[in-house]
């Protein structure tokens, strides 16, 4: 099977709390071999400060508990036979848009819990494979 892969941001809504949105970026989508990789971010209403989320905070003023961010942003790896996901990457974002920490850990493969936010984004997601 091919690779395909689309550029421009396109992000679409997946679920909406009294607190939080979150969002699957259509455009961001890479496909080849049965998995899809995109982004997907979740934004918060308010401030949240870096913490336990986040082990690789940046020294100096953007300390953990310190800085506050109000977007995380996740890069998704699913395999959509198994539907098990893995996260390769997260950034912090905070109000101005700007990249406040990074996490580069892989964490997965992992079955998707069967109500979770993160399995309504692999099904829209895995649709056309």
């Amino acid at each position: 099977m091919g690779t395909t892969s689309a550029r421009a941001e396109s992000w679409i809504e997946i679920n909406r709390s009294p607190h939080s949105t979150v969002y699957v970026d259509k455009g961001s989508e890479e496909s080849s071999n049965g998995h899809v990789r995109y982004w997907q971010k979740h934004v918060f209403d308010a401030p949240h400060p870096i913490g336990v989320y986040d082990s690789q905070a940046p020294t100096g003023p953007n300390l953990k508990g310190v800085t506050k961010f109000v977007e995380m942003r996740y890069y998704f790896d699913v395999d959509c036979k198994t539907l098990t996901i893995t996260s390769t990457l997260q950034k912090f974002y905070d109000a101005d848009g700007n990249v406040v920490s990074t996490m580069t850990a892989v964490v997965g493969p992992n079955l998707m819990g069967a109500n979770s936010i993160v399995l309504v984004g692999a099904k829209l997601m895995c649709q056309h494979l």
